[in-house]
């Protein structure tokens, strides 16, 4: 059941070419990244291709008490997404490149998916079906073609469940790297690491050893993991010791003590405290956590599950529940649930489950033709139908159109809008970048006056402006943030109506801010020294 014979071979390149298909053109209507997460790989892509270093002219939140700006980049976010968005800089100068990059790579997830249902089951017919869901992936459409992790994760997630059906020493040395690799795409990549170890070592566990065979074994596992891990993450450890002199940036513990999602905009973050955490309330915990499994639970069904596919997904998951890589991943998967439900809820309810889930996705893509056979069978079983395999390839027909329509219906909403308007929604808050900068520069603002905005990354990816983002708070706690990194303007829009609501719903010019005017709802205030 490998993926090396000519037909596997042909097949795993139509895919790859279908997949170019789709997402090209998808990609050809997103002209910028298109929201805060995209944008910062972005923005340092190009400041890493244009040989500024490591370093970013923004701030999006405070976690790590930033002296001043520039600060050092990375300190919440991972790096690799910014390297591969820095070779399309490179290459091109253009965020068309960089969108080239990424549409090569994600158009390999239908051809890992592929490979992945012919390692699980060998039927080239089911593994044809998983390659054509993974065409259409209903949600993450609108997310594969721009600068995020989306893809990258797949890809690596994919891989090292493959690797798990493997029992060669390099088998165990590539899962390191692969763990590695997701790591410095993502934070919560450190859970396959740990997934990892838990693996190899608990199989040594059932083989007939000794105690000192066993340690043995397990030293040997671990360390061919750990060498790989290493081998990735063991530069950026280093540069974190010799920027920050410590092996993960300052600020990152603080994220378990935050009561709301807006916390992580709290200024300073030492505010973020145990004490605060307990004087927040149990009811509030629990609250927080029971909204988390909802929102992840509704992720898992509707994106993971792409809605129709999930209780197919599930009774394929049953049907191969035996097989290595589907106990790998629903353990890892288990992991990822818990670690956003329970320790970092308000993260997972804001798009971090959405990203870490999608390690798994290639594995659920190659589970759901095997529960739809097993329920056709079933049913023609039960119906007594001559010609069931008739209605599996009608069912076939309609799941694909399904998740064709689904997966289109969901980017025309994410990407082009239903607003009639100057221009697309998947490009509106960057245009308006651009027309507040116009507005600024007419009234001499200089290049390098510092803006205090809800979207830094944004902002300073459309103009190149430096800029801060607005701290949760009160007005003094705004006022005070401005002054310590010298911010020049504060650009309040809607979503400021509310804790920041005077200032937004009444503008007026005060002792500390003068207020300049309003463009598109924007309210645009510059502070008095």
């Amino acid at each position: 059941m490998s993926f090396v014979s000519r037909n596997h071979l042909w097949g795993g390149l139509i895919l790859y070419i279908l997949a170019l298909l789709i997402l090209l053109p998808a990609g050809w209507l997103e002209r910028v990244p298109g929201y805060m997460d995209a944008e910062y790989y972005a923005v340092m892509g190009r400041e890493l291709a244009e040989g500024k270093g490591w370093s970013q002219p923004f701030l999006w939140n405070y976690l790590d008490n930033p002296e001043t700006l520039p600060q050092p980049a990375f300190t919440y976010w991972m790096p690799l997404i910014s390297i591969l968005s820095a070779l399309g800089w490179r290459l091109t100068g253009s965020f068309r490149g960089v969108q080239v990059i990424f549409c090569l790579l994600a158009a390999l997830v239908p051809v890992l998916t592929y490979a992945m249902a012919i390692r699980l089951h060998g039927d080239s017919r089911k593994a044809w079906l998983s390659g054509l869901f993974a065409l259409f992936p209903v949600f993450y459409l609108p997310y594969l073609p721009t600068t995020d992790a989306f893809a990258v994760v797949m890809l690596l997630g994919g891989g090292a469940i493959l690797l798990v059906t493997l029992e060669h020493w390099f088998a165990r040395l590539a899962f390191g790297i692969l763990a590695g690799a997701l790591h410095f795409t993502r934070a919560d990549g450190i859970l396959w690491l740990l997934g990892g170890l838990i693996w190899w070592n608990g199989r040594a566990w059932f083989t007939r050893s000794s105690f000192r065979q066993l340690g043995t074994q397990m030293l040997k596992r671990s360390a061919l993991l750990l060498v790989g891990y290493t081998l990735v993450m063991g530069s950026w450890y280093l540069r974190n010791v010799e920027v920050f002199g410590r092996i993960f940036p300052p600020g990152n513990g603080l994220t378990l003590w935050v009561t709301r999602y807006e916390d992580l905009y709290l200024h300073p973050a030492s505010q973020l405290t145990f004490q605060r955490w307990l004087e927040a309330g149990w009811q509030a915990h629990l609250e927080g956590r029971w909204q988390a499994f909802l929102a992840n639970l509704q992720t898992t069904i509707a994106v993971q599950g792409m809605i129709v596919l999930f209780p197919f997904i599930l009774i394929g998951m049953g049907c191969l529940r035996k097989q290595s890589a589907v106990r790998f991943a629903l353990g890892i998967w288990t992991a990822i649930f818990l670690v956003f439900t329970l320790v970092f809820p308000y993260a997972g309810i804001n798009g971090s489950f959405f990203h870490a889930g999608a390690g798994i996705q290639t594995l659920l893509w190659a589970l759901a033709p095997v529960g739809i056979e097993q329920v056709v069978r079933k049913v023609s079983e039960w119906r007594k139908w001559e010609r069931g395999h008739h209605v599996l390839r009608f069912v076939y027909g309609l799941l694909l159109a399904t998740s064709f329509l689904l997966s289109w219906g969901i980017y025309a909403s994410t990407v082009i809008g239903t607003e009639s308007g100057r221009e697309i929604r998947w490009e509106q808050s960057y245009q308006q970048a651009l027309r507040l900068e116009t507005w600024l520069r007419q009234r001499l603002a200089q290049p390098e006056d510092v803006v205090m905005v809800n979207n830094p990354p944004g902002y300073t990816y459309a103009t190149g402006r430096p800029a801060i983002v607005i701290p949760f708070g009160h007005e003094q706690d705004v006022l005070a943030t401005g002054r310590r990194y010298g911010a020049r303007f504060l650009l309040l829009d809607e979503n400021n109506s509310g804790y920041l609501s005077e200032w937004y719903l009444h503008p007026v010019t005060t002792r500390d801010l003068n207020y300049f005017g309003t463009v598109e709802g924007v309210r645009i205030y510059e502070f008095i020294p």
